[in-house]
C-alpha cells in the first residue's frame, strides 16, 4: 500500500511540475521533459536555484518509474496519453536510470531457439498426431488390467487342467486372426532358467495371460502337456506378438519422410511408458504456450476446460480453470486462464490419458518438470523418437522459468504487448514484466 501511495504522490508531483513548465497535455511530453524532471528530482536546490546535494537512488528510481508507468499503461488512457513513440532514456529500466545497483534483476535466461523449436515441435506432434492413438492405447491397458491382469477381479483359482476353457480362448484367437501374446524378454529368461527349453515354441508365449482370459488366476506348468497340442496349433495358425499396439494405423512422420505405424507392438510396461511420454508432451505444451507456473499447472483438475465462448466467425475464446498460488493466501485463489486452442487440446488429451479421469481429480498432480523433460528428451532422441522423424533436442539446460520468460518476451514485444503480458502473467506491475 505504501508503494502505491508513493507512486501516486510522485505522479501528482510530476503533473504539477509539467504544468509549471508549460506542458499541459501528456501528448506534448518529450524526452527532454523527462530528462529535466529527473534532474529536478535528482538534485535539490536552495532558494537561489543552486544545487545543494543529490537525492538517493530510491527517489530517482521513483521519478523514472512514473514516466515508464505512463508508457506501459498508455493503452488504458483514452482522453490524454503520452506519445506512442516516446522512449525516454533509451528505454532503460527505472533501476538503470537511477543507477541503482542493489535492485535484483531477472537473471533467468529465456529458453533458446535451439532447444525450444525441436522441443515444442516434438510435443505438438505427440499431442496432435500421436495423442489420439495413445488415448486408445491407454484405454486398452485399462481394459486389460480390469479383465486379464494378475490384479483383475473375478478370476478363479483352480488346480484342475482347464483344457476346455483355454481351448475356447485359443479358438477365439484363431477366429479373430489375432496373434498369441508374447512374454517380456526377462520372463522368457526366467522360464529358461527354470528348465524350459529355449527351442520350445511355447516358452515365449504368455500362457498366464491365456489362463486369465479363460477366467483362471494362474497357469501351472503341469498343465503344459495337456495344452501343448491346441496351443501349438493356434501358434502355427496366427503367430505371436506383443499384446498392445498391434496393427497400429499409419501416421505421417514429423519430418515429412512418408508414413509409418504410429507405434510398434508393445508389452504392457512399454505401453504405459508411451502413454506417459504423450502425457508429458501435454504438460510441456501447456507450460510453453500458457506461461503457467508449476504451482498453477499442479492445480489443474479433470474438468478444468471451461466451455468455449464464440464471439464471431472464427473468434473463439478458450479458458482453463486453475488457481493462482504465488503471492496469494494459503490454498491460492481460483482463477481462469485464457489460452490458445493448442493448449485447450493438450488439456483435453491429458484428461483422456488420466488413470482415473473423474471430475476434480488432479490433471497432473505434483510433478518434477526437470525429470519429466529429461525423460521426454531422451525418448525423442532415442530409437522411437527418431522412428517418428522427430528432430533431436539438444542437451542444454531448460526449466519452466525459462519457458515462461521466453513467452513473456515474445508477447511483450508486440504492439500493446507489455500491458497484455503483465495482465496475462498475473504480474503485480509492468515493472515486474
Amino acid at each position: 500500500m505504501s508503494t502505491c501511495h508513493g507512486r501516486l504522490a510522485e505522479l501528482i508531483r510530476f503533473t504539477a511540475w509539467l504544468t509549471a513548465h508549460g506542458v499541459t497535455s501528456l501528448e506534448d511530453l518529450t524526452d527532454q521533459d523527462c530528462d529535466a524532471y529527473l534532474a529536478h528530482r535528482r538534485y535539490p536546490r536552495d532558494k537561489d536555484g543552486a544545487v545543494v546535494g543529490e537525492r538517493g537512488t530510491g527517489t530517482r528510481r521513483l521519478a523514472a518509474l512514473i514516466v515508464t508507468d505512463l508508457l506501459n499503461y498508455r493503452d488504458l488512457f483514452t482522453a490524454d496519453r503520452v506519445p506512442a513513440g516516446l522512449r525516454p532514456w533509451g528505454g532503460a529500466t527505472p533501476s538503470a536510470i537511477a543507477e541503482d545497483t542493489k535492485v535484483r534483476q531477472n537473471k533467468t535466461p529465456p529458453a533458446p531457439d535451439s532447444v525450444l523449436q525441436p522441443l515444442l515441435a516434438a510435443a505438438l506432434h505427440m499431442v496432435d498426431i500421436v495423442g489420439p492413438h495413445a488415448a486408445e492405447l491407454a484405454e486398452q491397458v485399462r481394459t486389460a488390467d480390469q479383465g486379464w491382469s494378475v490384479r483383475a477381479d473375478g478370476l478363479t483359482p483352480t488346480t484342475r487342467v482347464p483344457l476346455a476353457e483355454i481351448t475356447r480362448v485359443l479358438a477365439d484367437y484363431e477366429q479373430a486372426g489375432e496373434p498369441l501374446p508374447l512374454l517380456e524378454d526377462r520372463h522368457i529368461q526366467d522360464r529358461i532358467d527354470a528348465g524350459w527349453s529355449a527351442k520350445d515354441p511355447l516358452t515365449p508365449i504368455a500362457l498366464g495371460v491365456l489362463s486369465r482370459q479363460a477366467g483362471f488366476r494362474q497357469f501351472y506348468s503341469p498343465w503344459l502337456p495337456h495344452l501343448r497340442g491346441p496351443a501349438e496349433a493356434t501358434l502355427k495358425a496366427v503367430g505371436a506378438e506383443r499384446p498392445f499396439g498391434r496393427s497400429a494405423v499409419p501416421i505421417a512422420r514429423a519430418d515429412g519422410e512418408g508414413n509409418i505405424p504410429w507405434t510398434l507392438p508393445l508389452h504392457r510396461k512399454q505401453a504405459t511408458a508411451l502413454v506417459g511420454i504423450v502425457h508429458t508432451a501435454t504438460l510441456i505444451t501447456l507450460a510453453a504456450v500458457t506461461g503457467m507456473r508449476s504451482s498453477e499447472l499442479m492445480e489443474l483438475q479433470v474438468g478444468c476446460r471451461l466451455p468455449p465462448e464464440e464471439y464471431g466467425p472464427g473468434l473463439v475464446r478458450y479458458r482453463l480453470a486453475s488457481k493462482l498460488v504465488k503471492g496469494q493466501p494459503l490454498g491460492g485463489v481460483r482463477d481462469e486462464w485464457v489460452v490458445i486452442e493448442t493448449a485447450y487440446r493438450a488439456a483435453a488429451l491429458a484428461e483422456q490419458l488420466h488413470d482415473d479421469p473423474v471430475p476434480g481429480a488432479p490433471l497432473f498432480g505434483r510433478f518434477h518438470f526437470n525429470s519429466r523433460y529429461q525423460w521426454f528428451r531422451e525418448w525423442v532422441n532415442g530409437p522411437e523418437g527418431q522412428r517418428l522423424g522427430l528432430a533431436p533436442i539438444p542437451e542444454d539446460r531448460l526449466n519452466m522459468r525459462m519457458l515462461r520468460r521466453r513467452l513473456a518476451i515474445e508477447m511483450a514485444y508486440r504492439p500493446g504487448g507489455l500491458l497484455a503480458t503483465k495482465i496475462y502473467l498475473r504480474h503485480v506491475s509492468t515493472a515486474t514484466t
